[in-house]
Protein backbone atom coordinates (compact mmCIF):
# COMPACT_ATOMS: atom_id res chain seq x y z
CA UNK A 1 0.00 0.00 0.00
CA UNK A 2 1.55 3.20 -1.05
CA UNK A 3 1.89 5.88 1.76
CA UNK A 4 0.45 8.36 -0.58
CA UNK A 5 -2.64 6.47 -1.13
CA UNK A 6 -3.04 6.80 2.91
CA UNK A 7 -1.66 10.75 3.15
CA UNK A 8 -4.34 11.82 0.59
CA UNK A 9 -7.22 9.82 2.60
CA UNK A 10 -6.29 12.03 5.76
CA UNK A 11 -5.90 14.62 3.65
CA UNK A 12 -9.15 14.49 2.48
CA UNK A 13 -10.70 13.90 6.36
CA UNK A 14 -8.75 16.90 7.24
CA UNK A 15 -9.49 19.45 5.03
CA UNK A 16 -13.09 18.38 4.36
CA UNK A 17 -15.43 21.36 4.47
CA UNK A 18 -18.00 21.70 6.95
CA UNK A 19 -21.77 20.47 6.53
CA UNK A 20 -23.58 22.98 4.64
CA UNK A 21 -27.16 22.67 3.57
CA UNK A 22 -27.61 23.58 0.36
CA UNK A 23 -31.72 22.92 -0.98
CA UNK A 24 -31.07 23.48 -4.70
CA UNK A 25 -28.13 21.35 -4.47
CA UNK A 26 -30.07 18.20 -2.75
CA UNK A 27 -31.50 15.65 -5.03
CA UNK A 28 -34.40 14.92 -2.38
CA UNK A 29 -35.38 18.36 -1.79
CA UNK A 30 -35.43 18.75 -6.01
CA UNK A 31 -37.60 15.71 -5.68
CA UNK A 32 -40.36 17.22 -2.62
CA UNK A 33 -40.10 20.55 -4.62
CA UNK A 34 -41.27 19.53 -8.45
CA UNK A 35 -43.74 17.17 -6.86
CA UNK A 36 -44.95 20.26 -4.51
CA UNK A 37 -45.22 22.92 -7.14
CA UNK A 38 -47.09 20.28 -9.37
CA UNK A 39 -49.20 19.77 -6.76
CA UNK A 40 -49.82 23.31 -5.75
CA UNK A 41 -50.05 24.40 -9.11
CA UNK A 42 -52.97 21.50 -9.83
CA UNK A 43 -54.52 23.45 -6.43
CA UNK A 44 -54.67 26.82 -8.04
CA UNK A 45 -55.93 25.27 -11.41
CA UNK A 46 -58.82 23.13 -9.33
CA UNK A 47 -59.55 26.10 -7.55
CA UNK A 48 -60.17 28.37 -10.15
CA UNK A 49 -61.98 26.00 -12.22
CA UNK A 50 -64.32 25.04 -9.30
CA UNK A 51 -64.82 28.88 -8.43
CA UNK A 52 -65.68 29.35 -12.39
CA UNK A 53 -67.82 25.86 -12.52
CA UNK A 54 -69.93 27.22 -9.42
CA UNK A 55 -70.25 31.23 -10.53
CA UNK A 56 -70.98 30.70 -13.93
CA UNK A 57 -67.41 31.13 -15.61
CA UNK A 58 -66.90 34.43 -13.69
CA UNK A 59 -63.71 34.22 -11.73
CA UNK A 60 -63.60 37.26 -9.30
CA UNK A 61 -60.44 38.42 -7.24
CA UNK A 62 -61.73 36.43 -4.64
CA UNK A 63 -61.30 33.25 -6.94
CA UNK A 64 -57.48 34.37 -8.05
CA UNK A 65 -56.75 35.05 -3.98
CA UNK A 66 -58.28 31.20 -3.12
CA UNK A 67 -56.33 29.35 -5.81
CA UNK A 68 -53.31 30.84 -4.63
CA UNK A 69 -53.83 30.07 -1.16
CA UNK A 70 -54.53 26.73 -1.82
CA UNK A 71 -51.09 26.81 -4.16
CA UNK A 72 -49.38 28.24 -0.80
CA UNK A 73 -50.70 25.49 1.22
CA UNK A 74 -48.69 23.13 -0.59
CA UNK A 75 -45.55 25.58 -0.44
CA UNK A 76 -45.99 25.99 3.42
CA UNK A 77 -46.26 22.08 3.74
CA UNK A 78 -42.60 21.96 1.21
CA UNK A 79 -41.30 24.66 3.70
CA UNK A 80 -42.42 22.21 6.93
CA UNK A 81 -40.70 19.20 5.59
CA UNK A 82 -37.35 21.25 5.06
CA UNK A 83 -35.77 21.11 8.38
CA UNK A 84 -36.11 16.95 7.66
CA UNK A 85 -34.52 17.04 4.92
CA UNK A 86 -31.82 19.18 5.96
CA UNK A 87 -31.15 16.58 8.81
CA UNK A 88 -31.34 13.48 6.02
CA UNK A 89 -28.50 15.63 4.18
CA UNK A 90 -26.54 15.90 7.44
CA UNK A 91 -26.69 12.27 8.07
CA UNK A 92 -25.92 11.55 4.93
CA UNK A 93 -22.62 14.00 5.14
CA UNK A 94 -21.88 12.38 8.75
CA UNK A 95 -22.29 9.09 7.90
CA UNK A 96 -19.92 9.75 4.36
CA UNK A 97 -17.21 11.11 7.15
CA UNK A 98 -17.44 7.98 8.91
CA UNK A 99 -16.87 5.91 5.93
CA UNK A 100 -13.96 7.54 5.20
CA UNK A 101 -12.48 7.74 8.81
CA UNK A 102 -12.94 3.90 8.76
CA UNK A 103 -11.73 3.76 5.35
CA UNK A 104 -8.31 5.44 6.78
CA UNK A 105 -8.33 3.34 9.75
CA UNK A 106 -8.59 0.17 7.38
CA UNK A 107 -5.63 1.83 4.85
CA UNK A 108 -3.50 2.28 7.62
CA UNK A 109 -4.13 -1.05 9.06
CA UNK A 110 -3.39 -2.85 5.32
CA UNK A 111 -0.19 -0.50 5.55
CA UNK A 112 0.79 -1.34 9.12
CA UNK A 113 0.52 -5.34 8.37
CA UNK A 114 2.48 -4.78 5.36
CA UNK A 115 5.04 -2.98 7.30
CA UNK A 116 5.48 -5.35 9.75
CA UNK A 117 5.56 -8.04 6.85
CA UNK A 118 8.40 -6.78 5.22
CA UNK A 119 9.89 -5.87 8.82
CA UNK A 120 9.76 -10.09 9.66
CA UNK A 121 11.07 -10.55 5.96
CA UNK A 122 14.22 -8.70 6.58
CA UNK A 123 14.94 -9.94 10.48
CA UNK A 124 14.14 -13.61 8.73
CA UNK A 125 16.94 -12.71 6.67
CA UNK A 126 19.05 -11.14 8.78
CA UNK A 127 18.28 -14.08 11.09
CA UNK A 128 19.55 -16.56 8.24
CA UNK A 129 22.68 -14.94 7.65
CA UNK A 130 23.50 -14.47 11.05
CA UNK A 131 23.04 -18.14 11.45
CA UNK A 132 24.90 -18.60 8.57
CA UNK A 133 27.86 -16.60 9.98
CA UNK A 134 27.61 -18.36 13.02
CA UNK A 135 27.62 -21.61 11.39
CA UNK A 136 30.86 -20.61 9.21
CA UNK A 137 32.57 -19.14 11.55
CA UNK A 138 31.90 -22.35 14.06
CA UNK A 139 33.11 -24.10 11.31
CA UNK A 140 35.98 -22.43 10.69
CA UNK A 141 36.86 -22.00 14.42
CA UNK A 142 35.97 -25.77 15.19
CA UNK A 143 38.44 -26.71 12.28
CA UNK A 144 40.93 -24.02 13.60
CA UNK A 145 40.77 -25.48 16.91
CA UNK A 146 40.80 -29.33 15.35
CA UNK A 147 44.49 -28.21 13.68
CA UNK A 148 45.81 -26.49 16.76
CA UNK A 149 44.99 -29.67 18.69
CA UNK A 150 46.82 -31.93 16.45
CA UNK A 151 49.62 -29.58 16.16
CA UNK A 152 49.84 -29.45 19.85
CA UNK A 153 49.06 -33.18 20.16
CA UNK A 154 52.49 -33.67 17.82
CA UNK A 155 54.14 -30.99 19.83
CA UNK A 156 53.68 -33.32 22.99
CA UNK A 157 54.32 -36.92 21.20
CA UNK A 158 57.21 -35.00 20.05
CA UNK A 159 58.11 -33.04 23.52
CA UNK A 160 57.01 -36.93 25.25
CA UNK A 161 59.23 -38.43 22.88
CA UNK A 162 62.40 -36.61 23.41
CA UNK A 163 61.92 -36.45 27.39
CA UNK A 164 61.57 -40.27 27.18
CA UNK A 165 64.59 -40.74 25.10
CA UNK A 166 66.79 -38.44 27.29
CA UNK A 167 65.09 -40.10 30.55
CA UNK A 168 66.66 -43.30 28.83
CA UNK A 169 69.61 -41.51 28.22
CA UNK A 170 69.87 -40.24 31.69
CA UNK A 171 68.84 -43.39 32.98
CA UNK A 172 71.86 -45.40 31.15
CA UNK A 173 74.18 -42.65 32.15
CA UNK A 174 73.56 -43.20 35.66
CA UNK A 175 73.27 -46.96 35.02
CA UNK A 176 77.06 -46.55 34.43
CA UNK A 177 77.81 -43.97 36.84
CA UNK A 178 76.57 -46.79 39.19
CA UNK A 179 78.50 -49.59 37.35
CA UNK A 180 81.64 -47.59 37.89
CA UNK A 181 81.47 -47.25 41.25
CA UNK A 182 80.63 -49.93 42.14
Amino acid sequence: MAVNTVDKVLENIINRQPFQFDEEADPLYKAYKQEYQELGEDARADTLDDIAAISGGDAADYAQIAALQAQNTHRQQMNAILPALENAAYNRYKGQVQREQSNYGLLQDKDIAAYRKQRDAVADQQFRSESDWNKTTFDKDFSHEEKRDKVSDQQWKNEFGWKKNMDKKEYELKKKRVKRYR
